[in-house]
């Protein structure tokens, strides 16, 4: 966790006077966005927040992948880890259930999905974050505050205090106040 916040400080410092450029945050960050095929755009976000609602269609979808993972035939194995890969993330209960099987190629394939999804969520998130605020997107301020529920990582949690701050506009004021009234 202390590196990754380095290394996250290195790429996407927020310190005034810093060196690296507004623009260059935002093509590191357009890049992260695009390896997980999130575009970084107000609409591109839009679609990733709203991939992160599990209902019970993505969570049997996600289950059937897992599933796969245990198929006898390679090809179907293969093509399962692909699709997972791909998610925006893997719903952490179903995870576990994974590492739980009975089948070891499911088992394997559920702990390599596991470390890649600690590393990338966490790149992804600050990414995103760093989007918002960079661009200035408003409308985001509920999902953010979403997201900060679920996080541990400091870094991560005072670069999206700092993006609902600077970024947020009048369509996030209710949700904003409402947040405020019950910390109170």
């Amino acid at each position: 966790r202390v590196i990754k916040t380095i290394v996250w400080q290195i790429k996407f410092p927020r310190a005034p006077g810093s060196q690296i450029e507004e623009a260059t945050l935002l093509d590191i960050s357009a890049k992260v966005l695009r390896k997980r095929n999130i575009q970084p755009t107000r609409v591109g976000l839009r679609k990733y927040f709203d991939s992160l609602v599990v209902n019970d269609e993505f969570r049997k979808s996600v289950q059937g992948l897992f599933k796969d993972l245990g198929d006898d035939k390679y090809a179907v194995r293969q093509s399962a880890y692909q699709q997972l890969l791909q998610l925006p993330f893997i719903p952490k209960s179903i995870l576990k259930e994974a590492l739980q099987s009975s089948d070891p190629e499911t088992r394997y394939r559920a702990k390599s999905l596991l470390r890649i999804s600690e590393h990338d969520s966490g790149e992804l998130q600050l990414a995103v974050c760093q989007t918002i605020q960079g661009k200035r997107l408003s409308g985001f301020a509920r999902d953010l505050v979403e997201m900060m529920s679920t996080a541990s990582d400091p870094y991560f949690l005072r670069t999206a205090r700092e993006t609902v701050s600077g970024a947020s506009g009048t369509e996030d004021e209710k949700y904003l106040i409402s947040v405020r009234r019950h910390q109170v």
